[in-house]
């Protein structure tokens, strides 16, 4: 007997230490799985809300006619102590 698992990739938008969101593939359901699949060691924003492991990831949408309906989250990653300025 087998069992077969089914993995399910989603695309969000990652801004990982550079100046720009990327179209990441993923198969991580939430920030936590993001974590660890990415190595993600510092702060991790999600639409502009900073996010605990527990916080859900929305991918991309299409609709029927496949338009982009919601382009996927935006998901920032800082891996230090940055806070902008001089």
């Amino acid at each position: 007997m087998s069992v077969e698992t089914t993995v399910t990739t989603k695309i969000i938008r990652l801004m990982n230490n550079s100046g720009s969101f990327q179209d990441t593939e993923t198969t991580a359901d939430n920030v936590g799985e993001l974590r660890a699949a990415m190595d993600l060691q510092g702060t991790v924003v999600v639409n502009d809300v900073v996010a605990d492991d527990s916080k859900v990831l929305r991918g991309q949408e299409t609709s029927d006619n496949g338009d982009v309906a919601y382009a996927g989250d935006r998901v920032s990653h800082v891996s230090g102590n940055k806070r902008g300025g001089n």
